[in-house]
């Protein structure tokens, strides 16, 4: 038998369990409820070696720091473990850490060999800031920590960070900022500056790359080209490379839904403090509910209905508590009614045949960018749930009211931008955003695989009355029956909105019928067109429990 070395014979096994997930609604892992859609780009050639400069020259630009202060990384997980690797003297090296935390950082510490000293969060689970000063009096080697933290969700605020580096210089701080865009604020900056802080990034959490496993190392030049001769090289694969790089143009929309997401932790909080429950909800995409002893109880009772959640007894200071990563609305509505029966002593009510239920909806989005000597555009749909629309057509404001009309009907998650040489004439931008937009639902919907297919809707404004039926056969058409005034107040002509569906028709790839049944104040008119529109793509979008191609020949005409 080969001796293992101590230091690992004693640590504490980390393996997260990952098994059985397939078709359960994961609320266990804090990933992304609502990701954007990522296709990997030709570019990514599995037969070569990855090349990593112009993805960090994109980061850099980014973050706003120097191209030699970053380093990627194979998930933040990597960094922690290169960091204890690299700076850490087996039985010579003291670290302190806040406890609970995010297992992997004692896990690699103590693996790499060095002297744990951990300071007890505070009753209300927020860092014991007056424990980690005192520990810090013995001027520690190492400090790692992670702001928020996982399971608390605590924040530490910058400043402090700032001062005990600045306190502290011979003492290495690292700090993991895996879930810092759910709270807007970073240390990052302070990496141009400081000589000993390196901050870790993830793109696993709110940039919804978990599988791809990539991440990022920010700190000195002289740090991070030690840190390299510990990590394993080419760990960063080019897929991933590749997938980050075409989702970073959508840096405002990540962020955007990051900040949906804090907004439904609050209400997912909320309604379960109404039912009499215990609930720390921090500043990250989870939150953990205190239950005592039913906890384990609990975590069976949803498994049973199709919802895993993580039960955190195993650590003194959260005893009893389970951690509840945030979903979309719809799933966290559904964990909501589970855990009221649960606590009514009622029996698990029975796992919806919806997708989105088992996590396939939330991943229905889809984003596309359009720059031609015209018009330059951007858009990013989702289907799978509403959000706040992002809207904003430079010159054609009356065109971005409509599109917002389209995605609160259609409850649809829109961000969309675009502008043009409307000063020549709107139909370019007009008929580009048609375009823009049917490119992005086609990538939102991935394929024609389960869903309803055809959707209609007749809807009133007033004195007008609109009908938009649709078909996603794979053949495109547009048939116009639409009789305008002419008397929108802005000096556009009302009939160019025939264009922007000319151009929804062609890159959508469906039949569309839209016929003015009533008319006669132009606004009210295209509004209850645009309306119907939103209504009827839901209804043709919509996911079906059966999941197959819905045609008589087994295939769409793509």
């Amino acid at each position: 038998m080969f001796k293992t070395r101590e230091t690992v014979r004693q640590a504490v096994e980390y393996v997260p369990p990952v098994e059985g997930r397939r078709g359960m609604l994961r609320l266990d892992f804090n990933e992304c409820a609502d990701p954007l859609s990522v296709a990997i780009p030709t570019t990514a050639d599995p037969s070569v070696y990855p090349e990593y400069d112009s993805l960090l020259r994109r980061l850099a630009e980014a973050w706003e720091l120097p191209r030699e202060n970053l380093m990627l990384l194979n998930g933040s997980g990597e960094g922690l473990f290169v960091t204890a690797f690299c700076f850490v003297e087996p039985g010579a090296t003291s670290a302190l850490v806040s406890d609970p935390t995010f297992a992997l950082i004692p896990h690699c510490l103590e693996v790499a060999g060095a002297g744990l000293v951990k300071v007890r969060v505070t009753e209300e689970l927020r860092f014991d800031t007056q424990g980690l000063e005192k520990a810090l009096e013995d001027e520690p080697d190492v400090v790692v920590l992670a702001s928020p933290d996982n399971p608390t969700g605590a924040v530490l605020p910058p400043g402090w960070i700032e001062g005990w580096c600045e306190k502290l210089p011979g003492t290495l701080f690292v700090i993991d900022e895996a879930y810092s865009e759910y709270t807007g604020k970073t240390v990052l900056p302070l990496t141009r500056r400081l000589e000993n802080l390196i901050v870790l990034r993830t793109f696993s959490k709110a940039w919804g790359l978990a599988g791809l496993r990539l991440g990022a190392a920010a700190g000195p030049p002289e740090l991070l080209a030690q840190m390299r001769k510990v990590r394993l090289p080419y760990s960063v694969n080019s897929a991933a490379v590749s997938a980050l790089l075409s989702l970073l143009p959508q840096r405002g929309e990540v962020l955007g839904r990051a900040r949906e997401t804090a907004e439904r932790r609050g209400r997912l909080a909320e309604s379960l403090r109404q039912r009499g429950l215990r609930v720390f909800e921090g500043r990250a995409n989870f939150v953990l509910v205190d239950l005592g002893e039913r906890a384990g109880k609990l975590c069976e009772f949803c498994r049973r209905s199709g919802i895993l959640i993580r039960d955190r007894s195993y650590n003194e200071a959260t005893r009893g508590m389970v951690r509840i990563t945030v979903g979309t609305s719809s799933q966290n509505d559904f964990l909501v009614e589970c855990i009221e029966a649960f606590l009514e002593g009622g029996e698990p009510p029975r796992a919806r045949a919806s997708r989105s239920m088992a996590g396939i909806d939330r991943g229905r989005s889809g984003s596309y960018n359009r720059k031609t000597r015209e018009t330059e555009l951007e858009t990013t749909i989702s289907l799978g749930g509403p959000g706040t629309p992002r809207v904003d057509v430079e010159g054609l404001p009356f065109l971005g009211h409509m599109l917002e009309a389209f995605a609160v009907h259609g409850r649809f998650g829109l961000s969309f931008r675009g502008s043009g040489d409307t000063e020549v004439d709107p139909h370019h931008l007009v008929e580009d955003c048609g375009i823009v937009l049917g490119k992005a639902v086609r990538r939102a919907l991935g394929g024609s695989e389960g869903i309803e297919r055809s959707g209609w809707s007749l809807f009133p404004m007033d004195e007008s009355l609109a009908r938009v039926a649709l078909d996603l056969s794979g053949r495109p058409g547009l048939v116009w029956d639409v009789d305008l005034a002419g008397n929108l107040p802005e000096s556009v002509d009302p009939r160019v909105f025939e264009h922007f569906f000319q151009g929804l028709s062609r890159s959508l790839r469906a039949t569309i019928h839209v016929r003015l049944l009533q008319g006669g104040d132009d606004h009210h008119s295209l509004e209850a067109i645009f309306k119907s529109l939103g209504k009827a793509l839901r209804q043709a979008t919509a996911l079906t429990a059966e999941g197959a191609v819905p045609s008589s020949k087994g295939a769409l005409d793509d």
